[in-house]
């Protein structure tokens, strides 16, 4: 009851002072701000507070000297009409009291427009009924009901709503100071533009734009609060310079001069109201993206512990995989070495032994059977073939020149070999080079070269087979090169054959990188640097 109260009384008294600027049967004004009020009551509380719209209507009405039913529905008119802004807004729109979005604005405008028209529509209806005003009237009186209306719904219901619905403005030590300066300069401005007769007429009306960059101001500075409040102030002087007969709104028509009033400040609350909404959007948006930033801070920085934590673990295991792939590569040398070693003298001494006997055995036959020595010498010539492979094989599988004459005796015995072997030109080139001191190092350097010089030979077709071996600034460069028929890497099927994925696997355990250039008929060039 008390809330029925306070709502009649307030429409009462913002009915009587919208009554002073009467144009039509002194009921029908531009400037309805009760229609505000109305709304915003019926929105906090839905069907609740309807009686007090219904009271407070017909009250001002009737004070009016209008009958008492035509003020009834005069006031049932306006009951309807809030109740039917209420309605629009809550359950077709979904409407947030706040004006915080632009929707908000929007569906602020439509259901003020469109329930409008239910109160001009009763209102016109029970005056011209009542004899109040004659039918051929009646469409010009609608048009101004219905703008008064509208300019009420748009200037009170947000000023309500940004006085008393929170989240509340508050101010900061700076906005202390920028609002009573914002509302100073707006009123000396008004004061300016509104108090003067010389502005008056149709040639000055534009002066009244001058205004707009408060309106801006206040929105973008403080939101809906700010835009409602310059709104509402430049609406009260410009209403009361108006209806005084100065300002850029009067004309010789106290009516058209309204009219233009109605324009002007229906403008700047739209205005307004929209900047309001898209600085709050603004704001919000810009409260998600720090909170999203911080957010994504405290993410980053756990994902940077569990990557560090994460970098420390790989890095051990990289450690132990190298440490581990050089044990694989020395236990494979070890047991090369020994298999060269069971080679040379084990299986060559033994093929000695059958050498020795076969050569025993062809003079014997000499002697007695003539016509197998041939055959008995044939024998012999096979098996010291086969004693020359059996050391060849020895000393690829177990280099034992590396252990006494280092990487480049090992090199030119290779490039040797190959050479006598194969009946080719290789030629081992040796500039400035210092001997590695890492014996795992060597070897997998002389592995590379004997891999690839092998690949010139069987896949390269190869005539001619150059390794070079430089240092510099305290790196080893390896480089074999041939002139055999090369290879296309962007067509070739499996150009990470078996050679090539040992080659960079002896590369990757010594920290050295492996580079193979090759094309078509121009041969192959194998490039490993180290330290």
């Amino acid at each position: 009851m008390l809330r029925i109260a306070l709502v009649s009384l307030a429409y009462y008294a913002t009915a009587k002072l919208g009554l002073m600027f009467a144009v039509v049967a002194g009921t029908i004004t531009l400037t309805w701000l009760p229609s505000g009020i109305a709304l915003a009551a019926m929105l906090w509380s839905a069907r609740g507070l309807w009686p007090a719209v219904l009271a407070g209507a017909f009250l001002a009405n009737a004070s009016t000297g209008l009958p008492s039913w035509v003020a009834f529905g005069i006031a049932t008119g306006n009951a309807l009409e809030a109740a039917a802004g209420a309605f629009l807004l809550r359950r077709l729109f979904g409407f947030h009291t706040s004006l915080g979005n632009v929707r908000d604005v929007l569906a602020l405008i439509g259901a003020a427009t469109s329930s409008a028209v239910v109160s001009a529509s009763i209102g016109v209806a029970s005056l011209t009924l009542g004899g109040i005003i004659p039918w051929d009237d009646g469409p010009r009186a609608w048009m101004l009901w219905w703008m008064g209306d509208t300019t009420g719904m748009l200037i009170g219901t947000p000023a309500i709503f940004a006085w008393t619905t929170p989240p509340y403005f508050t101010l900061s030590a700076i906005s202390a100071i920028e609002v009573p300066v914002l509302l100073a300069s707006l009123i000396s401005a008004s004061w300016s533009i509104f108090d003067s007769s010389e502005f008056g007429g149709f040639g000055h009306y534009p002066t009244a734009f001058a205004l707009f960059p408060f309106v801006i101001w206040g929105a973008l500075r403080f939101g809906v609060w700010g835009s409602v409040t310059v709104t509402l102030v430049i609406s009260l002087l410009s209403i009361i310079a108006t209806t005084h007969g100065i300002g850029p709104f009067v004309v010789r028509s106290p009516e058209y001069s309204l009219i233009r009033w109605w324009i002007f400040i229906t403008l700047v609350a739209i205005m307004g109201l929209l900047l309001g909404a898209s600085r709050a959007e603004h704001r919000r948006a810009e409260a998600a993206l720090k909170q999203a930033q911080e957010e994504l801070e405290q993410r980053v920085e756990k994902r940077t512990r569990e990557l560090i934590r994460i970098n420390r673990t790989l890095r051990q295991e990289i450690a132990m995989r190298k440490s581990l792939e050089r044990e694989v590569i020395q236990v494979s040398e070890d047991q090369q070495t020994r298999l060269g070693q069971e080679l040379h003298d084990g299986l060559g001494q033994h093929l000695t032994g059958v050498a020795f006997l076969g050569e025993a055995l062809a003079e014997q036959l000499s002697n007695h059977l003539p016509t197998l020595r041939h055959s008995a010498q044939e024998i012999v010539r096979l098996v010291n073939d086969a004693i020359s492979t059996t050391r060849s094989l020895a000393r690829g599988l177990c280099p034992a020149i590396l252990e006494s004459g280092g990487l480049v005796a090992a090199l030119q015995q290779l490039a040797d070999e190959t050479s006598q072997r194969c009946g080719i030109q290789c030629i081992f080139d040796c500039k400035n080079s210092t001997h590695p001191a890492d014996k795992i190092v060597v070897i997998n350097l002389y592995r590379i070269a004997q891999e690839a010089t092998n690949n010139a030979i069987r896949h390269g077709k190869a005539k001619r087979i150059s390794i070079e071996l430089v240092t510099v600034d305290g790196k080893h460069h390896l480089l074999v090169s041939d002139d055999g028929v090369g290879f296309n890497p962007s067509v070739m099927t499996n150009p990470a054959g078996l050679g090539h994925h040992i080659m960079g696997y002896r590369a990757r355990v010594i920290g050295a990188s492996l580079d193979i250039h090759s094309r078509p008929e121009e041969g192959t060039q194998v490039s490993v640097v180290c330290k």
